[in-house]
């Protein structure tokens, strides 16, 4: 009775969990982790426990089971391997996507470039197909195992290990999860500088943790199966929630379609100020940038110093969005000696008004704009950010691209994401 009731509940949960998958799979935090091995895994990820649960928790006693025939406790231990193996290689799969999509190599703009040749192996349909191959090899254990009962006595998902060598057993099993650890391994590895907004690399990374809980106990100490079914439990339960759990979360603070920053934003001040990737390198400009000769409506000229200007201008914006939060005539003794005439003229007036403030702040942009803009597009920081956008553009562009989501009928919109001749201008 307990395990139907604990079975129930896990199963509760991990539907509920699916489903919100499936809700969410527009959402770029789902959407970018190819839904469809995502839901493989994840209700792979149900079967495996719930094949497992009886024994794992000696609900069930394993040789209490004469209402049970020996052909149905054979086809569990291969649900078991069958279920096994779509919980990993959707992994494996998911990992090798990660790097090709978001890996950019030397060529990663070219023509030639290697995901332009094998974009193919990019679709979700590609990997599927892959999947199924993969999947021979297990199935046809088990086949082997229904057909020749003894050979399943060499795996841990059996009860019975009566006339064969348990070492060899043993021996099997871990050179068969050393092998999983490693492949996941060299993932983590090949994936380890790969730019990644939806932190796909951090889950392989913590993924490939919880692939070490099950052989703990063959490993270091006396191989017990009971125990390899309890690991093998409590590390289902950790990929659910980092693989499956997370990424829904993540979904609802996320925004629900993806807004990639453009080279378009660099054609304006206005747009530059508005975006944190682009405000930031227009600040670090500044910091760096040598004071100008300025001549002011007053025609005379004296050095000036862009940073001042910009914090000016920065804490009017924030004054005027929350006036009670801060005293102005604060921001006016800071900035009083580094700030153009023009603008002194206006905020040092005795009675001033938000008007005034507003006047100042437009004031400084336009300073900002016709003395420093200029410079600012002929800067290192510049190219820097340029360089920037144009990655992320092609990484917008790849995810979405390469979404078994997406339509025909979306095509033109995708395309559009990367204007081709800018691409090529900063190439």
């Amino acid at each position: 009775m307990l395990f139907y009731i604990l079975g129930g509940i896990i199963t509760a949960i991990y539907v509920l969990i699916g489903a919100l998958l499936f809700l969410k799979s527009n959402n770029i935090q789902i959407l970018s982790r190819s839904p469809i091995l995502l839901y493989i895994s994840h209700y792979a990820n149900l079967i495996e426990t719930l094949l497992i649960l009886p024994v794992a928790t000696a609900l069930h006693d394993p040789e209490d089971r004469s209402h049970i025939s020996d052909t149905v406790w054979r086809l569990r231990e291969c649900g078991i391997i069958i279920a096994h193996y779509l919980v990993y290689i959707p992994y494996v799969l998911r990992g090798y996507r990660l790097f090709f999509v978001f890996n950019l190599d030397k060529d990663w703009d070219d023509a030639n470039s290697k995901f332009r040749k094998y974009n193919y192996r990019t679709k979700q349909i590609w990997l599927i197909k892959m999947l199924g191959l993969l999947m021979i090899p297990p199935i046809t254990l088990c086949i082997i195992i229904m057909l020749y009962p003894p050979a399943g006595y060499y795996f841990p998902i059996s009860d019975k290990h009566y006339g064969i060598d348990e070492d060899i057993a043993g021996a099997i099993y871990v050179f068969v999860c050393f092998l999983e650890q490693l492949l996941l391994i060299f993932l983590v590895y090949y994936v380890r500088n790969v730019h990644d907004d939806f932190n796909m690399t951090n889950e392989l990374a913590w993924v490939t943790l919880f692939w070490f809980c099950t052989p703990i106990f063959s490993t270091f100490s006396q191989f017990d199966a009971g125990k390899w079914l309890i690991t093998t439990l409590f590390r289902n339960g950790l990929l659910m929630i980092r693989s499956s759990l997370i990424p829904v979360i993540l979904s609802f603070k996320s925004k629900e379609s993806f807004e990639s920053i453009t080279l378009d934003v660099l054609n304006s001040l206005t747009l530059i100020m508005q975006n944190d990737l682009t405000l930031e390198a227009f600040e670090k400009f500044l910091t760096t940038e040598h004071p100008g000769r300025y001549s002011d409506s007053f025609s005379y000229e004296f050095f000036l110093q862009g940073l001042p200007l910009f914090e000016f201008y920065i804490k009017c914006e924030l004054y005027l969005n929350n006036p009670n939060n801060q005293d102005f005539s604060e921001i006016k003794n800071e900035y009083e000696t580094s700030l153009p005439e023009e603008i002194l003229e206006i905020i040092l007036e005795e009675n001033i008004s938000i008007e005034h403030i507003k006047e100042a702040k437009n004031l400084a942009f336009n300073i900002l704009e016709k003395h420093f803009y200029p410079k600012f597009m002929r800067s290192e920081e510049f190219s820097e950010v340029r360089r920037k956008i144009v990655k992320q553009e092609i990484y917008t562009f790849r995810v979405m691209q390469t979404s078994f989501h997406i339509s025909l009928a979306k095509g033109k919109k995708l395309n559009s994401l990367i204007p081709r001749k800018k691409v090529e201008s900063v190439l």
